[in-house]
């Protein structure tokens, strides 16, 4: 069975580039993020996960793939969408957390474990 695909894509200007595609398959939701996440993109990535988080999934999966930079901004949209998630029943994970600053981020506040399961050590 080929996968149910719904695409939000963000606007995109000079001060705000953020992307966000979100695609269905399975019970999972998958918002796939590119562009750097902070105080000026964090209503976009909060409305695309809004958008992900009433498909009702069992699972939701971020793909920060294509992110080389998250602020706390974009971290506190990330804990409240992992909240709302757990409040629904659903599982969410941050994956393809390849950037060093959103590694450092995530292990200074100590919420890599609860975003993407990896040890905090």
């Amino acid at each position: 069975m080929s996968p149910t695909v719904v695409t939000k894509d963000m606007p995109m200007t000079e001060t705000e580039e953020l992307r966000a595609v979100i695609s269905r398959d399975d019970g999972r939701t998958t918002v796939r993020v590119a562009g750097e996440v902070d105080v000026v993109t964090a209503p976009q990535l909060r409305r695309a996960l809004e958008t992900a988080l009433s498909h009702g999934a069992g699972r939701i999966e971020v793909d920060f793939t294509s992110v080389p930079f998250c602020d706390c901004s974009g971290l506190n949209v990330l804990l409240w969408a992992r909240r709302r998630a757990t409040e629904q029943g659903s599982a969410f994970r941050v994956t393809g957390v390849t950037s060093h600053l959103v590694r450092k981020l995530f292990r200074t506040t100590g919420t890599a474990a609860a975003l993407t399961g990896a040890p905090t050590t």
